[in-house]
């Protein structure tokens, strides 16, 4: 019945969206988002969400808020890790391990980025590992 209607445009996301837009108005918002499908919310429970979000980031010390940025850096990066594909028939020559360009084309982009953005030379990281190593003894 609806093809017979609306034509080929019958359950196009478009015209589904401008339909339900139409039947549902201020009640509904749907969330739009370039490569992914687009999802209808009440306003009302949307509403509730977004408060109850707030209320818990209100609940959370500075300490539990820096825990939660630094865990989920890391859920990144590690995935960043995971989806390098590494050939494992083989072990990489002497001369790509001791080129830092060579290596640098096997550690993730975000790895890389969080070097550059702090400015961390091979000294300085090491230093890192050095006081975090002598600070949990």
């Amino acid at each position: 019945m609806m093809e017979e209607i609306c034509g080929d445009r019958a359950y196009t996301n478009t015209h589904m969206k401008t339909k339900l837009l139409h039947h549902f108005g201020d009640c509904i918002s749907v969330i739009s988002q370039e490569g992914k499908c687009d999802k209808v919310v009440m306003k009302k429970t949307l509403s509730a969400i977004l408060h109850k979000f707030s209320e818990e980031q209100c609940n959370v010390t500075e300490e539990e808020k820096k825990k939660n940025i630094i865990s989920t850096a890391a859920k990144f990066i590690k995935a960043d890790i995971n989806a390098i594909s590494s050939p494992k028939k083989y072990y990489a020559s002497a001369l790509s391990v001791s080129s830092v360009e060579e290596n640098k084309k096997t550690v993730p982009e975000s790895v890389l980025h969080y070097f550059r953005k702090y400015n961390l030379s091979k000294g300085r990281v090491e230093d890192c590992f050095d006081r975090s190593s002598n600070s949990s003894i």
